[in-house]
């Protein structure tokens, strides 16, 4: 336990290292090698990369620092203080905060993506604090699937300089596409999605940082998307194959071709092939991504969770908004939108705060999770997606000029504020009354590093509003 304890790479005396220093020269975003990554993936080191993940969540159960709740500061106070504890320059990657200390890569694209995005903050330092974790996480996923020449779940450190790679649950759908959505944040000026105004231009220059990311691992990332379609893809029904399982941002629930790890396979090519990693025939992924929207829109007005019989509603189907797959801007794709916020809403889903992961707890969960937290990922509010869904209705209320969604994403930012106040930052997951969900094995963690999402938020809030 000491050793788990001394290779936790977020206490002060820990012997880990980050293999690169990300620094700003001139506004420039450099980066400097500091060492190489090498694994160990023998079966016993493997036994203790499950052990130590499982003993810290545990551990946290009984020792998770939170804050005096209802406390009389700001909002504004609280963020800075989340990003500066969560967002520390010795620290080599990110986590989600409390009982983490393995890096889920999936967390670039999915929980961490509002990252780079520089409106959500007026503090200079304070953006420049998060974008330089945010990147230094996708160069010590690159480097350690390099080293163990596996794309998995999950990164876990075992020494100094040496980590080895498992999955928690399944191969994973989505730590590819994390890391291939933090390489099109340094490709491009990372902006809000789909709004710009002079708050969305990029404050510093990370062109040098992805090119040099991009040329280092461009045949690695090459021979992990071959080995991830061959793995995944279903050339007969051109979608994710149902006969395998999959671990994911839902990775507690056995799902069948799942929609979410769809449309992620659609943008995990669709990215590679924009930077010239990859490439397709000619109207591949426009039919892939028609395919997608053929097979899994429900009449009822959402998007089916998988393609097993009893597929319902999942609100995870938001990942079409980081991702691109619709945009908000395009009266057809905000069709799609319209409907699914009108099925949200008269099923309650958004109901007391956004947004429950489903409609009710009838799901085929993990064994494990089942026993520790029943109703984690089923119909627990989960704030990262509810925040998804407010950025959503912005969105949509503006390029439809409809001042009634917008007043609806006002009250529901709102909710947030009040839910920031009151646990002194913005909790992993609330159960199905909006408090704290935690058990006997499990507490939720309270001051996520996924307050980026309400800074984004708010950010649009605050564009629009201006206009």
């Amino acid at each position: 336990m000491f050793y788990s304890y001394k290779t936790n790479p977020f206490i002060d005396k820990t012997i880990i290292d980050s293999p690169f220093s990300v620094k700003v020269s001139n506004n420039v975003v450099l980066l400097e090698k500091n060492t190489t990554l090498s694994a160990n993936t023998t079966p016993l080191i493997s036994l203790y990369a499950y052990f130590k993940s499982t003993f810290h969540i545990l551990a946290a159960a009984v020792r998770e620092k939170r804050y005096v709740e209802n406390e009389s500061i700001s909002v504004n106070s609280i963020i800075e203080r989340t990003i500066t504890e969560r967002f520390q320059k010795k620290f080599p990657y990110l986590i989600t905060g409390g009982h983490f200390s393995v890096l889920y890569p999936r967390n670039l694209g999915a929980f961490y993506y509002p990252t780079s995005d520089p409106s959500t903050d007026s503090d200079t330092n304070l953006y420049k604090q998060k974008l330089l974790l945010y990147i230094k996480t996708i160069v010590y996923s690159l480097e350690s699937f390099r080293a163990c020449k596996k794309v998995t779940t999950t990164i876990v450190p075992v020494s100094k300089n040496t980590v080895t790679c498992i999955n928690i649950y399944h191969y994973p759908s989505d730590s590819l596409y994390g890391i291939l959505y933090g390489l099109k944040q340094l490709s491009s000026h990372p902006s809000l999605p789909y709004l710009q105004n002079e708050k969305s231009h990029a404050r510093y220059d990370t062109s040098l940082a992805y090119h040099y990311l991009l040329d280092e691992y461009r045949i690695d990332i090459k021979n992990h998307i071959n080995n991830y379609v061959n793995h995944i893809y279903d050339k007969k029904s051109g979608l994710v194959k149902k006969s395998i399982t999959l671990s994911s941002a839902k990775d507690a629930v056995k799902r069948e071709s799942a929609f979410y790890d769809n449309v992620v396979l659609w943008a995990t090519l669709s990215y590679a092939s924009e930077m010239g990693i990859v490439s397709y025939p000619p109207g591949f992924l426009d039919t892939l991504k028609m395919n997608i929207l053929k097979t899994y829109w429900a009449k009822e007005g959402y998007f089916k969770e998988d393609l097993s019989k009893a597929s319902s509603y999942s609100s995870d189907w938001l990942i079409v908004l980081s991702t691109g797959f619709l945009n908000p801007a395009n009266a057809s794709d905000r069709a799609y939108f319209k409907k699914a916020f009108a099925y949200i809403q008269k099923n309650k889903i958004d109901k007391p705060l956004p947004l429950k992961y489903q409609q009710s707890t009838d799901q085929k969960t993990v064994s494990f999770v089942s026993f520790a937290i029943a109703n984690y990922q089923t119909d627990s509010i989960w704030p990262s997606w509810g925040l998804d869904y407010i950025k959503g209705l912005y969105l949509v209320g503006y390029y439809d000029h409809n001042t009634k969604m917008i007043h609806e994403a006002d009250m529901q930012l709102s909710k947030y504020k009040g839910v920031i106040n009151q646990y002194g930052g913005l909790p992993e997951v609330l159960d199905t009354q909006s408090k704290l969900l935690e058990s006997f094995l499990y507490t939720a963690v309270v001051h996520t590093g996924w307050i980026v999402h309400f800074q984004q938020a708010q950010a649009i809030a605050d564009i629009i509003h201006a206009q």
